[in-house]
């Protein structure tokens, strides 16, 4: 999980998803580079705006107790369930995200899709390049 925080809503958005297409962009030749050596390499990204909770986690576990530092909700959330919804190589974006860089990359229209632990369908989009 990556977190942009900009005063500027557009502005974290343009980065979250530069950031997106480069990390597939440096990804591909690796696969090339080891294929044989490892399994596939393939990076699946998922990127929703809007606000977070963040701050310390406790979490208990079976070798004790350990803190983190993370963002969780809905908007933290419906970024995963993307990520778990694309493709290798593929930046799907939720509806704010899409609207927050409309303009600045080329997007498409998935359609709506129902994500675990959301209620409501999700309108989803692809990230097609600049």
């Amino acid at each position: 999980m990556v977190i942009f925080a900009d005063a500027d809503p557009q502005h974290h958005a343009r980065k979250a998803v530069q950031a997106a297409l480069e990390m597939i962009q440096r990804t591909a030749p690796l696969g090339v580079q080891f294929q044989g050596t490892f399994g596939s390499i393939s990076v699946h990204i998922g990127i929703n705006s809007g606000l977070a909770l963040v701050g310390p986690t406790k979490l208990e576990g079976a070798t004790g107790t350990r803190w983190t530092y993370t963002a969780s909700g809905s908007v933290t959330n419906t970024a995963a369930r993307l990520a778990t919804l694309s493709d290798g190589g593929v930046v799907l974006v939720g509806p704010e995200t899409a609207r927050r860089v409309a303009g600045r990359f080329l997007i498409t229209e998935i359609g709506q899709r129902q994500l675990k632990n959301i209620t409501e369908e999700v309108m989803v989009y692809r990230i097609l390049g600049q």
